[in-house]
C-alpha cells in the first residue's frame, strides 16, 4: 500500500449555529457565541481563502468526504501524525488460514 503524500490535520473552527424547532429558552438560556468544532482530515488545499480537508482517500487522487473552512473561521491547524497499521486478524480468520493437517 502507497502511503499517502498528504498532511493530515485537526482543524480547530468556529461555525455559527441555530436553535430550531418549538425550543423555549429564557433570554440567558440562548448561546451567542459561534460553536467551536474539530475536523480531521488530510489537507488537500491550505492558502488565505481557507483550508479544504479529505477524511477518505481512494486511489491517487480521488477523495470523499470533503470540507472546507474559511480562513475566518479557522482558529488553529494542528499536524498529526499517522502511522499505517495492518488491522488486527479475528481469531476465527487466524484459525481458517492455518494449513490443514493431513491426516
Amino acid at each position: 500500500m502507497k502511503i499517502l503524500n498528504k498532511q493530515f490535520v485537526a482543524v480547530k473552527w468556529q461555525d455559527a449555529h441555530c436553535i430550531s424547532g418549538a425550543t423555549e429558552m429564557a433570554e440567558h438560556e440562548i448561546p451567542h457565541a459561534p460553536a467551536l468544532y474539530t475536523a480531521y482530515g488530510f489537507v488537500l488545499r491550505n492558502d488565505a481563502v481557507g483550508v479544504t480537508i479529505a477524511n477518505e482517500v481512494s486511489g491517487e487522487n480521488t477523495y470523499r468526504s470533503i470540507n472546507f473552512i474559511p480562513a475566518g473561521m479557522i482558529v488553529e491547524i494542528q499536524p498529526l501524525t499517522v502511522k499505517a497499521t495492518k488491522p488486527p486478524q479475528s481469531k476465527k480468520a487466524a484459525e481458517s488460514s492455518k494449513p490443514l493437517d493431513p491426516a
